[in-house]
């Protein structure tokens, strides 16, 4: 596989993990907005737990993706401007091999390239920390997203199906008493 076919095999699973979260956002505030909406409390105090359990689990859940979303595009803008620096270090070390000045556009005065070539690789490195810490961020964020997203599906199913069960287990007993 060559540089471009890498590339676009990239480009093409970051869309595709774009419209999964996408998708499961709006999945999780269509369900929240479901519940709410079709939701009774007729069915005991335990059931009604599981209701605003439910309902506070996708709200959750639906604030953490949001807030996971808003900061994806500074992932990518640092990540941009690390790779910026690390292409203006590399294009430093090649005059600083081929013997060429670098001249300021400002004071058009040459400059230090030893000196530019480490403030390029340093502010390139503090771009990588900050991206590594984002995206622990960014993984936190979804695991917390995904799992309240489960804990409020399996307590909505608890509540809408605890009637039902309970009827099932007093019928049971009454046909086997």
């Amino acid at each position: 596989m060559n540089d471009d076919q890498v590339s676009e095999t990239l480009k093409h699973s970051r869309e595709l993990q774009e419209k999964f979260e996408l998708y499961l956002l709006a999945l999780v505030f269509t369900l929240l907005g479901l519940a709410v909406q079709t939701a009774k409390f007729d069915g005991g105090w335990i059931a009604s737990c599981f209701e605003l359990a439910g309902w506070a689990a996708l709200l959750l859940s639906g604030i953490v993706g949001v807030l996971r979303l808003e900061w994806k595009p500074v992932v990518y803008g640092h990540l941009a401007n690390k790779e910026l620096q690390e292409r203006d270090a590399a294009a430093i070390r090649k005059s600083l091999r081929e013997g060429v000045l670098i001249i300021s556009e400002e004071t058009s005065a040459p400059l230090d390239p030893i000196a530019l070539l480490g403030r390029k690789t340093n502010s390139a490195s503090r771009y990588e920390g900050r991206v590594k810490e984002l995206e622990r961020s960014l993984q936190r964020r979804y695991k917390l997203h995904k799992w309240a997203f489960v804990f409020g599906i399996l307590s909505l199913a608890c509540s809408r199906g605890y009637v039902a069960a309970i009827n099932a287990a007093t019928a049971i007993r009454v046909l086997f008493a």
